[in-house]
């Protein structure tokens, strides 16, 4: 057992020197600090706890309900759209996809079989998607 935490601890190690995880963490960093997206998503969390408040109310104000709907929506938009956050999702989907596709060949080494390439998504040829290469 003790040859097999080495060699885990050695996996995750040279994982951790991959650049898909080097760029999740200067992602994650850009995003932690990034006031403005933090701004507008405290914002868009005020927002939708008001929404939830006012939906349980007895006597709906549908006004209220309208514009509140209305600012989560322009606030939704407008996350959405900087660049940080749109480098934050895809690089977690570039770690996703790659540890998937290293998780699925450790299972193949124990087990002889691999999943179907429509199941996981990963063709075993790192060339061929963003997350293996």
């Amino acid at each position: 057992m003790d040859h097999i935490m080495e060699l885990a601890a050695e996996l995750g190690r040279a994982i951790k020197e991959d650049a898909r995880i080097k760029r999740m963490e200067a992602a994650t960093e850009a995003y932690k600090n990034d006031t403005h997206l933090q701004y507008k998503m405290t914002e868009y969390n005020v927002q939708t706890l008001a929404l939830t408040e006012e939906y349980k109310k007895d006597e709906k104000d549908m006004e209220v309900i309208h514009a509140i709907e209305m600012r989560i929506n322009t606030l939704y938009e407008e996350i959405s759209k900087l660049p940080v956050l749109i480098e934050y999702n895809e690089a977690q989907e570039a770690v996703n996809t790659f540890m998937n596709c290293v998780n699925e060949e450790i299972t193949f080494q124990i087990t002889g079989e691999r999943p179907s390439d429509e199941v996981s998504g990963c063709t075993h040829d790192c060339s061929t998607c963003k997350g293996c290469h």
